[in-house]
């Protein structure tokens, strides 16, 4: 019942990040630090949603992991990170496994340029803005 708990907690708290402006995903690879009876320690898989998307900042994540080779297969963190050109580092930490967690992968990055295309001159006018332009 309490990791039902955790889990519910935890999808909801992923379910109010999304909601944000901006959020990002990622895609990685993660470590759980540690050992003993939570056998799940080791290299996985995760995909997080980030609390951004913009280049070079601190950012808040939630995610899910697989670990193929551990005897608790799932996990769900809950982390602090930072972005950089597509791409995210995180420390976290894996509420259903209870151990320490680090990641990296892949994050679709805004890099905050902006870029607008040039100005469009729609009165037909030959832009003298004299009216229609008319050909004898």
């Amino acid at each position: 019942m309490k990791n039902f708990r955790n889990v519910l907690a935890s999808i909801m708290l992923c379910s109010s990040v999304s909601v944000m402006a901006d959020t990002g995903v990622f895609v990685g690879v993660v470590y759980d630090f540690g050992s003993g009876s939570h056998a799940s320690s080791g290299l996985g898989l995760s995909a997080k949603v980030v609390s951004d998307d913009e280049e070079d900042k601190a950012v808040g994540a939630v995610g899910l992991s697989y670990f193929p080779r551990a005897a608790n297969k799932l996990g769900v963190d809950v982390s602090i990170g930072y972005t950089f050109d597509n791409g995210l580092v995180t420390l976290g930490y894996d509420i259903l496994n209870k151990q320490p967690q680090m990641g990296l992968g892949y994050m679709d990055t805004d890099d905050g340029s902006t870029s607008s295309p040039a100005p469009v001159d729609e009165g037909g006018d030959g832009g003298d803005g004299e009216g229609p332009e008319v050909l004898y």
